[in-house]
């Protein structure tokens, strides 16, 4: 396992939990499951798509969630055949904090960013807000790691990875508790679990089966 602080160390780690196969339902359980009693998930979404993002809003409002929202310029390009143009392409973020599964599980559900443009969501675990923790999707996409002092005021923080996995930093919760997790999910989706041990000289995997699911 690595560490997504960048620094060396025993008990900051990440895991990856990835499946070919209901990705919405494994993901969600898996946020669900490192999220306690007590503490909050502070999520982080976006999408280049107007229609998802007021999907996204709407079934917030519905459920009775506060959100906070935010536009970004994410590149400008140029169109037109004839009558050339530059035009902004946008993101369209939307900020809240949960302790209710049907909103994460609403994320999942409603967005394709997150594994069709390969769009970091972030969700961060902990009993108070913790300060600059909307930054992330600023940091995440240019190729930046979480940083540490935002993994020690957090129980957890994960984010999702390409199309088809979670990354879970954290120095709270001990690699074992990951995998007894990403068993009980496997057990339950009746899906094969592999483990991975991922060092500085690569990846050495135990098999992996169709529709699995690995940490």
């Amino acid at each position: 396992m690595k560490n997504l602080s960048g620094r060396e160390g025993d008990h900051n780690f990440k895991a990856y939990l990835g499946t070919d196969r209901y990705r919405a339902l494994v993901n969600t359980d898996l946020v669900m499951s490192n999220s306690p009693i007590g503490q909050k998930i502070y999520f982080a979404v976006g999408t280049p798509l107007v229609y998802e993002h007021r999907n996204m809003k709407e079934k917030l409002t519905t459920i009775g969630e506060r959100f906070e929202e935010r536009t970004k310029t994410i590149q400008e390009r140029t169109v037109g055949l004839f009558r050339r143009r530059r035009i902004e392409e946008k993101g369209y973020l939307v900020f809240g904090s949960t302790v209710n599964r049907e909103v994460i599980s609403s994320i999942f559900e409603s967005y394709i960013s997150w594994y069709g443009f390969s769009w970091p969501f972030v969700f961060c675990v902990a009993k108070e807000e913790p300060l600059g923790w909307r930054d992330l999707l600023q940091i995440l996409p240019e190729g930046g790691v979480v940083p540490e002092n935002l993994i020690l005021k957090s129980h957890c923080i994960m984010t999702t990875e390409s199309e088809h996995g979670i990354l879970i930093a954290s120095n709270e919760i001990a690699p074992q508790e990951i995998r007894e997790i990403a068993d009980r999910i496997a057990k339950h989706m009746s899906m094969h679990l592999a483990v991975e041990t991922v060092t500085r000289s690569g990846r050495n995997k135990e098999g992996k089966e169709p529709g699995h699911v690995a940490i």
